[in-house]
């Protein structure tokens, strides 16, 4: 009798010590990603700044705020950093300018003469650093960036500027650019990821030469601020 009863009791001890384990055991909210690549697509709008000054007056040369798409590929390359090769698009407009036949180069500013359709692409490389590294918070992997690349419109002909002297018209690149972002990843399962961004994107909008030179100045441009926010998906292999 004193036998069964000190199994009996050995084994309520066991198995419930077992539930106890279960019980104190709490799920991690850390949850790594194994995979090291990704595409992905985004959409989103595009928010521009178009304008040069030429005598106190915001002369609008650049492309306009519109809707764009980008995809992109991503590399982890080890802990936090992977690396970005990405591509957009955005069908906009821009507004053209001709001359006008002010004199005085303190007054001049060219006229509007219409729009045209601007094909804008861009291609862009750099860098992504993970906040919380390979790994997941909650299923959030917050991220910050930065690429250079290249920004040019495909649409390079306007029927508006064929009165319009070569050097009076606008071309806009290729030219230059520089883009810092901020967002986060959201993955729902291990291999598909859902993305938030706002990007901000800087690059020169120059206007033509001879505009320059009837303006009294041996070159108008400035680098404008041109802000992005997107939302997308990858998938991650």
């Amino acid at each position: 009798m004193r036998r069964t009863l000190i199994a009996a009791l050995a084994l309520g001890a066991l198995f419930g010590g077992g539930s106890a384990l279960r019980a104190q055991s709490v799920p991690s909210s850390i949850r790594y990603v194994d995979p090291k690549q990704s595409i992905g697509i985004s959409g989103g709008y595009l928010f521009t700044s178009p304008a040069v000054e030429i005598n106190d007056e915001q002369i609008e040369y650049g492309p306009q705020s519109a809707p764009m798409v980008d995809a992109r590929y991503q590399i982890r390359f080890g802990g936090p950093l992977s690396g970005e090769v990405r591509v957009g698009f955005s069908p906009t407009r821009r507004t053209v300018y001709a001359p006008t036949t002010e004199q005085n180069t303190e007054l001049f500013v060219p006229v509007e003469v219409g729009e045209e359709d601007v094909a804008l692409l861009l291609g862009e490389a750099g860098l992504v650093f993970h906040l919380t590294g390979p790994r997941t918070w909650n299923g959030l992997a917050p991220f910050v960036g930065g690429t250079g690349g290249l920004v040019t419109d495909l649409n390079r002909e306007s029927e508006l500027e064929e009165d319009v002297v070569e050097a009076a018209r606008y071309d806009f690149g290729p030219a230059f650019a520089l883009g810092l972002g901020a967002g986060t990843d959201w993955f729902p399962t291990r291999r598909l990821s859902v993305r938030v961004e706002a990007r901000d994107r800087l690059w020169k909008v120059e206007a033509p030469s001879q505009i320059a030179t009837l303006a009294g100045q041996r070159s108008v441009s400035e680098w404008t601020h041109n802000f992005s926010l997107s939302f997308g998906a990858a998938l991650h292999f």
